[in-house]
């Protein structure tokens, strides 16, 4: 129901396109092909993959990456996104584009919205069917359940077990937050049932709450064409946005090359960008007489990937587990980071400073406290 396929193989193609522009890579193309694996065929298409012998690596981000420890196991690198973070824990040729992370774990940029909004009382909301949203769902309770109480804010509505699509509406779960009291709203669902939820709060005078939108970012149709029902929602980015100062990163390439080639810059094109960008790098780094082997054991080795000063650093020495509830240093990153837009006029407007976008927290530090403004760039 949205760009998924597409978007990222466009995000992929510009980024080669750049790189080819420049030589490539050891004076060889980097050349993209796109495969379908038509929602339920992952494992059989990474089967072919492997049998095939015709693909150096794999970048994607399926709804079920069944067939990504397959790949894993037959030594191809795979470059995923962060949704594939359990798939991708402690295994190394899987890469993802800010480290593995802990879906389930409690997280302080899950704070900071709802006291950017003045909010007190939280709605959570997400699909029964996928363990992922279940598990994104008990993850951002845990948030508010670790740091709310002192800051006055509490998860008081908390559904997890939604039909995909909400092909029934979803018009009991809003009354029943209307009597909670509900002023801000996090959702572990995709953005066309994000779009059901947003009209029947209009329906029940609710339009006004701010919820927090996936992956719509980039997204101009939906973001015009929906501009009155989305006013003042939140989109949390892992990734330099748009709108900050490009300088000293791969920002402008990033603008450049997909509209060179008529790419719509959406998150997951974004995203696949990170991911050509992390196979490339590995693949320098590798050397003239590389292999897939000799490309994980190179990436492995870096520990400060910013994918050019757009991401915060990633130490793949050690980020490959995935951090836990009862520690998030060991195996996390060096700073929690995220950036937010907000929705105005149907357009996304950077939350912050342009120069210093991204909002970080040490996570050595267990109370709460405000993010710092940081840049990654170079």
């Amino acid at each position: 129901g949205y760009c998924l396929l597409q978007c990222q193989a466009d995000g992929i193609q510009a980024y080669f396109d750049w790189r080819n522009s420049q030589g490539g890579v050891h004076g060889r193309d980097l050349v993209r092909a796109v495969i379908d694996d038509e929602f339920a065929n992952n494992q059989l298409r990474a089967a072919e993959i492997i049998d095939g012998g015709e693909h150096f690596a794999v970048i994607g981000s399926p709804i079920m990456g069944t067939g990504f420890i397959d790949l894993a196991d037959a030594g191809v690198p795979v470059y995923a996104s962060t949704v594939q973070s359990d798939i991708a824990a402690g295994v190394e040729n899987i890469f993802t584009p800010v480290g593995t992370i802990c879906i389930l774990c409690p997280a302080k940029r899950n704070i900071w919205p709802v006291q950017d909004a003045g909010a007190s009382k939280v709605g959570i909301l997400g699909f029964g069917i996928a363990q992922a949203s279940k598990d994104c769902v008990a993850g951002q309770k845990a948030s508010y359940d670790t740091w709310g109480g002192p800051l006055g804010i509490e998860a008081v509505y908390v559904n997890d077990d939604l039909p995909f699509g909400l092909a029934n509406g979803v018009g009991p779960e809003v009354s029943a937050m209307q009597r909670a009291g509900v002023d801000f709203i996090q959702t572990c669902m995709d953005q066309n049932s994000v779009l059901v939820l947003e009209e029947e709060l209009e329906r029940q005078g609710m339009g006004d709450v701010p919820i927090v939108l996936p992956n719509a970012y980039g997204d101009e149709a939906y973001l015009t064409t929906n501009a009155a029902l989305l006013e003042g929602d939140y989109i949390g980015l892992q990734y330099r946005p748009l709108e900050a100062d490009p300088a000293g990163t791969d920002l402008g390439a990033l603008v450049e090359w997909m509209e060179n080639g008529d790419a719509a810059i959406t998150d997951w094109a974004i995203i696949s960008w990170f991911n050509a960008d992390q196979l490339f790098r590995g693949l320098l780094a590798a050397g003239p007489q590389f292999d897939q082997q000799k490309v994980v054991d190179a990436t492995n080795q870096f520990t400060a990937s910013t994918s050019g000063g757009l991401t915060h650093a990633i130490d793949w020495t050690r980020q490959h587990d995935s951090p836990t509830p009862d520690d998030a240093v060991t195996h996390g990153p060096a700073l929690d980071c995220i950036a937010y837009v907000t929705v105005q006029d149907g357009k996304a407007v950077l939350v912050g400073d342009e120069e210093k976008p991204h909002l970080c927290w040490d996570p050595t530090i267990d109370e709460y406290e405000d993010p710092v403004a940081t840049s990654f760039a170079g």
